[in-house]
């Protein structure tokens, strides 16, 4: 199988913000894998760079370090072949994922298929997908919200009790469910001091308030919410998800920071056997990434996957997020994602 990439930029409609960081656009690789006239893609965001080692050129090296090993190996169903894929790439998570994911597209094209339909994944969709609004001054968060006017679930960033005031201002203008992402940046006298309020203020879901050491205080946040509690910075592999199982009621199944699809189906079969919850997430990534993650979406009892939703120009096309929130597969085999030609063009396939 031949390897290729080329780098596109993800821009942002509104500057994206969290508790610790924020941009306004960040690059990616989108990442083709080549076989018998057919091509899967996938893609690696330049995103935190430093805790998921994804550099750009970082990113670029290990795949060309890559290309030899791929060279020699057979397409066939990805799930086996990622132990092997993780050896070369145990230290590059989000080359990881690209990767696994063109394989699942790949392989999805070999077989005229869809890649839920090989994963046993193509059940009916039993929710809708949060929209997020990311940390502003509150004024432009209420634009943002009504930017989106009528949305089913909003996701709304809260780093701290100092914006639960932001919170009651969003609420003033919708009756609709809010999810609250704390990002690991509450201390935990705060966030039981709030959780009361967050219930009052229509809150039916918590992402990840205390950073990840404070498992004994995740415990007592759980006792105490009226909503369930979800994992996201805790969960990197599926060896992480017994250990959630007293602190929160489920995790977040994000692909890139499990290293793709195969670790992902794993993740997700591991959560269930626990009695969590599933809730599929995504990170800053276009529709090659959401298409790929949407293939999950089956299984999640919660929603987050709208961050193609957030860009100014989508290099590609694919798996939809209507107006309700409702995912649009494509009929295509592999996951649907297609590329626009000007960064199909940069792939130089031939």
């Amino acid at each position: 199988m031949r390897l290729h990439w080329c780098e596109v930029e993800l821009r942002q409609r509104d500057t994206w913000r969290v508790a610790d960081h924020g941009f306004d656009a960040i690059p990616a690789l989108v990442v083709a894998v080549e076989h018998d006239g057919k091509v899967g893609i996938g893609e690696a965001p330049a995103f935190r760079v430093t805790r998921y080692n994804s550099e750009l050129s970082t990113m670029r090296a290990a795949l060309e370090d890559l290309r030899p090993w791929l060279a020699t190996t057979e397409p066939g169903p990805p799930g086996p072949l990622w132990p092997a894929l993780r050896a070369q790439l145990a230290e590059h998570p989000f080359v990881l994922h690209a990767v696994d994911v063109a394989l699942w597209d790949l392989w999805g094209k070999l077989q005229d298929r869809t890649v839920r339909a090989l994963l046993g994944t193509d059940g009916p969709v039993r929710t809708v997908t949060a929209y997020s609004i990311g940390l502003d001054e509150p004024r432009t968060m209420l634009r943002k919200m009504h930017d989106r006017p009528d949305w089913p679930i909003y996701k709304i960033k809260v780093a701290g009790p100092e914006h639960l005031d932001t919170l009651a201002l969003l609420r003033s203008e919708t009756d609709a469910p809010f999810y609250v992402d704390g990002n690991c940046s509450w201390q935990p006298k705060d966030i039981l001091a709030a959780l009361g309020a967050m219930a009052e203020l229509g809150v039916t879901l918590l992402e990840q308030p205390l950073p990840i050491p404070l498992w004994d205080e995740m415990r007592d946040v759980r006792k105490e919410a009226a909503f369930p509690v979800i994992a996201d910075e805790s969960v990197t592999s599926a060896g992480d998800v017994p250990r959630c199982r007293d602190g929160f009621d489920g995790v977040n199944i994000k692909l890139p920071k499990l290293g793709g699809l195969s670790p992902a189906m794993d993740t997700a079969r591991t959560a269930r056997a626990q009695g969590l919850a599933i809730m599929v997430g995504c990170m800053p990534e276009s529709t090659v990434g959401i298409s790929a993650t949407a293939q999950l979406a089956a299984w999640a009892d919660h929603l987050d996957m709208d961050s193609a939703l957030l860009l100014q120009d989508d290099p590609a096309t694919g798996v939809a997020i209507d107006d309700e929130g409702h995912v649009r597969f494509s009929p295509a085999p592999g996951t649907g994602a297609r590329l626009r030609p000007e960064v199909w063009g940069l792939l130089s396939l031939a």
